[in-house]
């Protein structure tokens, strides 16, 4: 039995999703945009006034170039203002296991797979097509 380490299962995981991110994605998007999934995020409005404030969020994303990135936002919401600060960084599976924790990095991995690469869709397909060919043989009998 093989032992791995958090942050050599999470780089497995990677390999994997990213097999998945390159054969779902490449016949919907443009070449010149960058795929990528969010693997957690953690989001804090601050209020300014009544109806408006500042958004503070923290994202982890798994880009199709294979980066995994922390992504840090700044924006306003509410009041009118437009202005949005952004900074990334790349990180190594070991940091991003060290900052965030292997469990809470999965949990979000299995969330935003279930919303953005719906599984049910291609299954349904799946069993339409196999109910074709179980009546083409059935008729060849």
């Amino acid at each position: 039995m093989v032992l791995w380490r958090p942050d050599q299962a999470f780089q497995e995981i990677l390999r994997r999703v990213w097999l998945l991110m390159i054969s779902q994605d490449a016949k919907d998007r443009e070449s010149c945009y960058r795929n990528e999934i969010t693997l957690l995020e953690i989001s804090e409005k601050a209020y300014t006034g009544e109806d408006s404030g500042i958004r503070v969020s923290t994202r982890l994303v798994f880009c199709d170039d294979q980066r995994l990135i922390r992504r840090f936002e700044i924006e306003p919401w509410g009041g009118g203002y437009a202005f949005q600060i952004q900074e990334e960084q790349e990180l190594s599976c070991e940091m991003a296991v060290k900052s965030y924790g292997l469990d809470a990095i999965c949990a979000g991995l299995q969330e935003e797979l279930r919303s953005g690469y719906p599984m049910n869709g291609i299954l349904t397909g799946c069993q339409e097509r196999l109910l074709a060919v179980t009546k083409i043989l059935e008729g060849l009998r």
